[in-house]
Parts: structure tokens; C-alpha cells; sequence
């Protein structure tokens, strides 16, 4: 079976260092190349806005009906 549809208690599953280390250093590599594209960086970036926006609405159930939910955020930067 492919995909996800054979998973079964995905709580047993564990992401580690190192197991997927690489892995995690790959993917980030291709991200940080998509990023310095002049054409596929600010795509990426509008895509990724997108789908920040779409799971704040949906986390806040923001329809055009209901006014948002009062929600603090801090952002911390080193």
C-alpha cells in the first residue's frame, strides 16, 4: 500500500534527529535554493503566506460573520 492510507496510529510514529536528520538537512537545502530563485523564492513565499492565512482562518473560524478571537502572540528573536 502507498501514501497514507495504510497508516494506522500515527502516534506511534517517531521523527528523530537521527533518523531523519538528514532528511530534514536535504529538504532544508532545497527550500534555502528555492528561496534564492528570482522566480520560484517569491512564488514559494506567496504560496506559503497563502496557506498561513488559510489556517489562521480556519483556527480562529474566521467567516465574515464572527469577529476573530482575542489571541496573544509574542514573537521571540534571538
Amino acid at each position: 500500500m502507498t501514501g497514507l492510507d495504510g497508516l494506522v496510529g500515527l502516534h506511534n510514529l517517531t521523527f528523530t534527529a537521527k533518523e531523519y536528520g538528514l532528511t530534514y538537512k536535504s529538504a532544508l537545502k532545497s527550500l534555502q535554493d528555492i528561496m534564492r530563485d528570482p522566480y520560484h523564492g517569491p512564488k514559494l513565499v506567496e504560496q506559503l503566506q497563502s496557506w498561513a492565512e488559510a489556517g489562521w482562518a480556519t483556527c480562529c473560524k474566521v467567516d465574515g460573520n464572527e469577529a476573530p478571537h482575542n489571541v496573544d502572540i509574542e514573537i521571540v528573536l534571538d
